[in-house]
């Protein structure tokens, strides 16, 4: 969303369930998971699928799909840890990367104001 967006504060109330949708559905680069698979245990269907009736949805057999779900659940605790444990890992990469950088923390032992003259001599 842009600046312009600001001055259109009530006009996206259409647009929301769209763009939750996206977010809930688009994998984060990171971790390549979707916020929904790390949720329910499983990928979305999108609303097209359904509608025009794609490979997906025509060998859709009831009884696998049950059981896939019931496994998908089962393990959806170690698909939330690994995850976590990416994050983790990235996270310590950015900060080796950010603590490597010469002189952004150097180590200060005289005080800015050391030889300066106090504000009650004048």
């Amino acid at each position: 969303m842009s600046r312009n967006d600001s001055r259109r504060k009530g006009q996206l109330g259409h647009r929301s369930p769209t763009v939750l949708w996206f977010f809930l559905t688009t994998p984060n680069p990171i971790i390549r998971e979707t916020p929904f698979s790390l949720v329910y245990g499983s990928d979305a269907l999108l609303p097209v699928e359904i509608r025009l009736e794609t490979a997906w949805v025509s060998y859709y057999y009831d009884l696998a799909n049950v059981q896939g779900l019931r496994l998908n659940l089962d393990l959806l605790e170690e698909k939330r840890a690994a995850a976590v444990e990416k994050i983790v890992r990235y996270k310590s990469k950015v900060a080796a990367r950010v603590m490597a950088q010469p002189g952004l923390h150097a180590l200060r032992t005289k005080s800015p104001t050391r030889n300066c003259l106090p504000r009650t001599f004048f």
